[in-house]
C-alpha cells in the first residue's frame, strides 16, 4: 500500500511526480491509466479526493499550489495511483490497489523547491508498525555559515489515533543528550537542528523509543539558495547475510540501554 507524500519544510514549496511506468523492465506491470488521489486525516477521519487519470507511461507533478482549496493547509498530503476509486472518508487509512514491483520499489519524485533551485530523492512511504523504534544516525548535515539544518520525519500510521513521543538528539561522541523534542504520527516533524553544534567531525545520533519514522536530512543555504536532502536507511540495511532484523535489535539495544543514555 505504497503512498506518495509531498513534503514540508521551512522555506520551501513541495513537489512529488507520480510515474505511471514500472522501474523496471522484468516485472508483469499493469499498462492502464491510474487515477490519483490525495489522501489527508482530518481529525479521526481519513479523507480523499479524486484529482485526474494518469495515461500509462505518462508522469504527474502535484505541487502544494495544485492541492489548494482542496487540502488544508500544511496538512500531511499523501498522494497515490490506483485502478479504483478511493472512499470520501474512511475510518482508516485506504487500502489502496497500487502498482508495485519487488526490485527496485516502485517510487515516486519526493522534493522541495527553493526559488529556481530543487532537491529531491526517489521514494514512498508504507503504513508504519503503531509500535516502533527509531535509530538513525545523521552524516548528512552540512556545516558552514549561513546553512540551516532540519531533520524531516515521515511517519504514517493507518489508525487515527493520535500519539505524541520523545525525539532524542544526542551525541556519538561524548554520549550526551543534546535535544528532546516531541513527534507525532501521521505527520512530518520537522526538527530544528540549528540549535544544536555541529561540526565536521561530529555525528549526532537521533534515538526514538516509541515511535518509528523515515528520516530525512534536509539544509538550505539561503544565500547561494544551494539545497540537499538525504535518507538514512535502518540498521538491518547494512547487514548483508544472516537474521538482519536480529541484527537490527541488537544495534538497538546496544545504543537504548548504554547506561550514558539513561
Amino acid at each position: 500500500m505504497t503512498y506518495y507524500p509531498l513534503l514540508m519544510a521551512p522555506n520551501c514549496k513541495g513537489f512529488t511526480t507520480l510515474c505511471n511506468f514500472p522501474p523496471n523492465n522484468w516485472e508483469s506491470c499493469s499498462k492502464s491509466e491510474k487515477l490519483v488521489h490525495v489522501t489527508w486525516l482530518d481529525g479521526d477521519i481519513w479523507k480523499s479526493t479524486f484529482l485526474q487519470k494518469l495515461a500509462f507511461n505518462h508522469f504527474l507533478t502535484v505541487t502544494e499550489e495544485d492541492l489548494a482549496g482542496l487540502v488544508p493547509i500544511n496538512t500531511f498530503s499523501l498522494l497515490s495511483l490506483g485502478e479504483k476509486s478511493l472512499p470520501n472518508e474512511s475510518p482508516i487509512l485506504p487500502e489502496l490497489d497500487c502498482p508495485k514491483t519487488l526490485l527496485p520499489n516502485w517510487r515516486g519524485t519526493l522534493g522541495l523547491r527553493y526559488h529556481d533551485n530543487s532537491t529531491s530523492y526517489q521514494g514512498e512511504i508504507e503504513p508504519l508498525p503503531a509500535k516502533g523504534s527509531l535509530l538513525t544516525f545523521s552524516p548528512f548535515s552540512q556545516c558552514g555559515s549561513g546553512i540551516l539544518n532540519y531533520l524531516l520525519l515521515l511517519n504514517l500510521v493507518k489508525s487515527t489515533d493520535s500519539k505524541n513521543c520523545d525525539l532524542e538528539i544526542r551525541s556519538c561522541e561524548k554520549k550526551e543528550l543534546l535535544k528532546t523534542v516531541k513527534v507525532k504520527t501521521n505527520a512530518i516533524n520537522i526538527i530544528d537542528l540549528n540549535d544544536v553544534t555541529l561540526t565536521n567531525t561530529s555525528m549526532p545520533l537521533i534515538i526514538c523509543r516509541e515511535l518509528t519514522g523515515i528520516p530525512l536530512y534536509f539544509s538550505i543555504d539561503l544565500h547561494t539558495k544551494s539545497m540537499s536532502l538525504e535518507h538514512t536507511h535502518p540498521p538491518a540495511s547494512t547487514v548483508i547475510h544472516g537474521n538482519r532484523w536480529a541484527v537490527q535489535h541488537f544495534m538497538k539495544n546496544k545504543w537504548f540501554r548504554s547506561r550514558n543514555y539513561d
